[in-house]
Formats: C-alpha cells, sequence, structure tokens
C-alpha cells in the first residue's frame, strides 16, 4: 500500500508483472495504485534526461486497463476492484486498491471467464 505511485510507470508494470507471474495457484494479491489522473502523461525519455527523475517524492499512475492486462497475461483474475484514498489527494487522482487470485490448474475454465468479462480471447 502507497508504495508503487512513488514509481515510474514501467517499474510499476514490472513489480506488478514479476510478482503476479511469480505466485502459486490459488494464491491472492492485494496491492493500491494510483489508475488516473486528468492530464498526467509520462514520458520515459523526458524521465531520463531531467536532471531532478528521482529527487525527491515522486507520484506516478498505471492505468485500470494496464493492471489488467497484466492480471490476464499472469493469469490472475480480479476479485475486487475498490476506489480507495490512499494518494491523500481526492478529487485529483483516482486511486483504487486490488484484490486478484491467480488461476489454478484449470485456466482454460478461468481463461473463459476473463474472455467475457473484459472481452479478450
Amino acid at each position: 500500500m502507497i508504495v508503487l505511485q512513488h514509481n515510474p510507470p514501467p517499474i510499476i508494470k514490472s513489480i506488478l508483472t514479476t510478482v503476479l507471474a511469480g505466485m502459486r495457484a490459488d494464491g491472492l494479491a492485494f496491492f493500491q495504485v494510483p489508475t488516473y489522473m486528468n492530464g498526467y502523461h509520462f514520458n520515459v525519455a523526458r524521465y531520463i534526461e531531467s536532471p531532478t527523475s528521482g529527487e525527491g517524492m515522486e507520484m506516478h499512475l498505471l492505468p485500470q486497463s494496464e493492471i489488467f492486462r497484466i492480471a490476464g497475461v499472469t493469469h490472475c483474475l480480479p476479485l475486487e476492484v475498490q476506489p480507495d484514498w490512499l494518494t491523500g489527494m481526492w478529487g485529483v487522482w483516482t486511486s483504487n486498491t486490488f484484490l486478484l487470485k491467480k488461476t489454478s490448474a484449470d485456466f482454460k475454465t478461468a481463461k473463459t471467464w476473463w474472455g467475457r468479462v473484459t472481452g479478450a480471447r
């Protein structure tokens, strides 16, 4: 909680992908990440070139659609997604807490369910 948001989006993606991919079947992941802020844009090249990148506390987000994409490719199903107040800036940032479950050996059934929920094939 309130950790991922202080990392640039590529790092948030990498952390979530690594953790979710490494979970055991039927394991649970519980985490929070901001998913929206009006006007937010992240540019990797500009971030790397900036002399102040990485100095001080940063706030970043990862769109909810990207979190669901990562969940799909790591065979995790969302059980709950709830808005939260954990950015401390209600009305400016949209933040969500996620509860995901790694699918069991019956991945074909889970994939069919996930496709119905997301429209993915």
